[in-house]
């Protein structure tokens, strides 16, 4: 029986595009956050905001990231971190006072993209959020340092307008020490 040619008819996998699944250069972006919600955490000892992006802009246009903003958890330093993301978060969003995830559904706001390791590969991390254009207007297209043409990116800056360092990466262990282990 022939059940899969039934449906789709002569099937060629070579006319569909491969996923590129290679992190996004470094910088600013445009991002609609198309879900939100709050979840337990991975050991199940707190509580956080999983938010996933959709970036918007010409290059990387549907291209997804995910953050996830600690809300509560045993260790103060990732309450404190995480009260400082989602701060940011909100403003960007012009959400005075949040009362449900769902409220931050459809907002189109900036991002800031770090590149980092995860599990040995490299992976993105949402490192920032800002209002909508207030990093990502008048960028011009630019070559990243990782030599790939990216439209709507800039080398990741401070607040001063000067570029950050590189952040490193831990080498022994390739394990990647979070911000309350340092």
């Amino acid at each position: 029986m022939s059940d899969i040619s039934d449906i789709i008819g002569n099937f060629d996998p070579e006319s569909v595009p491969a996923q590129d699944y290679s992190p996004v250069p470094a910088g600013w972006y445009s991002a609609m956050i198309a879900e939100a919600e709050v979840k337990d955490n991975r050991a199940r000892n707190g509580k956080i905001l999983k938010l996933r992006l959709d970036l918007t802009g010409e290059e990387y246009n549907g291209r997804v990231v995910f953050a996830n903003i600690n809300l509560d958890h045993p260790n103060a330093k990732c309450v404190e971190i995480g009260r400082r993301e989602l701060a940011q978060l909100t403003r960007a969003c012009e959400i005075a006072n949040p009362t449900d995830s769902s409220e931050f559904i459809d907002k189109v706001i900036d991002i800031r993209l770090a590149i980092t390791e995860f599990g040995g590969e490299p992976s993105n991390e949402v490192r920032g959020f800002a209002a909508e254009g207030e990093k990502t207007s008048g960028v011009k297209t630019r070559t990243a340092s990782s030599g790939v043409k990216a439209s709507r990116a800039t080398a990741p800056t401070n607040d001063a307008g000067e570029t950050e360092a590189k952040p490193e990466t831990p080498k022994a262990t390739g394990a990647k020490k979070r911000p309350w282990e340092r």
